[in-house]
């Protein structure tokens, strides 16, 4: 919505009509010289093509006049490239923010069971912070934790099933925290709070840096990288993992979320097929000095 009204404040459009391609593209286009990126661009035109497909839909306008339109490559211009945590790196990070200070009013085994939510339900920072008590069903066959229409992304109700180790780690949590929340009330409230600034000083306790040596950094949205490419790890099918990272997209899932290192690579090539056998066990190989032994040294006829 910030978007669109700034769009349409910069471009002047008073009516539907005066809504025009050329129009949005120019104020794109200048947005793209204040020095944002290709992925912040592609935000705006995002934007005003969903505000532009509603105006058909409600039977506004007839036509749509971004329909023609289309996002610019962001891969060209990446600006901040994230990595997924490995299995250690996160279990260092836990026991950095369990036994570290409170940071920013989130005491630290409370930032513990943030990061831990975020790293195996995929959930996205403002959707971890409106879960309440009640968004947990522990008697359900798998447990599940559901959020709700008006803090979910793509703005439906999402209910996703929770590792069995998990819910007893929520489980024994709530039960140490005591009663001191209402049923009503957010457990991790992140309003106001940078949980970037917040992941970053429980890294640096942890001796995890935030920037490697490629230039990929680890924020609070690399967690949600974790939990998609650790289900490709697990050898779930990308199907099952965009149903799960909740993408309408599945390259999205592929393509932007999981990146395996070398050694995962490596382990992925091990289960390939076993070599046939070589034509023949015995004796030399029919190579180029099989054949020339064959032939008196004269090589091959």
């Amino acid at each position: 919505i910030q978007r669109i009204r700034e769009v349409v404040d910069k471009c002047k459009f008073r009516t539907i009509p005066e809504i025009t391609a050329s129009r949005v593209q120019a104020h794109i286009a200048d947005v793209k010289r204040r020095g944002l990126s290709i992925g912040s661009c592609n935000h705006y035109l995002r934007s005003m093509k969903m505000l532009t497909r509603w105006l058909v839909r409600d039977r506004r306008t007839r036509d749509d006049p971004l329909l023609h339109l289309s996002t610019m490559n962001a891969e060209t211009d990446r600006r901040r490239v994230r990595r997924p945590l490995s299995q250690a790196e996160f279990g260092k990070l836990l026991n950095a923010a369990e036994t570290g200070p409170t940071l920013q009013k989130l005491p630290g085994p409370d930032r513990a069971v943030l990061y831990i939510l975020g790293a195996y339900t995929g959930y996205r920072r403002n959707e971890l912070g409106s879960i309440r008590r009640h968004s947990f069903d522990f008697k359900r066959t798998p447990p599940t934790l559901t959020v709700e229409a008006g803090y979910s992304k793509h703005r439906r109700r999402d209910v996703v099933p929770m590792k069995r180790e998990l819910a007893k780690r929520i489980q024994k949590w709530l039960k140490q925290s005591g009663s001191g929340w209402a049923d009503d009330a957010p457990l991790l409230d992140v309003r106001g709070k940078r949980t970037a600034d917040m992941i970053r000083a429980d890294l640096k306790r942890a001796g995890i840096p935030y920037e490697d040596e490629l230039g990929r950094v680890v924020d609070f949205h690399a967690l949600r990288m974790t939990f998609i490419t650790n289900l490709s790890l697990a050898g779930v099918s990308p199907q099952a993992a965009q149903r799960l990272a909740r993408h309408s997209d599945i390259n999205l899932t592929m393509k932007t979320y999981t990146q395996l290192g070398v050694d995962s690579q490596a382990s992925a090539v091990e289960s390939l097929p076993a070599l046939p056998p070589s034509a023949k066990k015995n004796g030399a190989p029919q190579g180029r000095s099989g054949a020339s032994r064959e032939n008196g040294g004269r090589g091959a006829e």
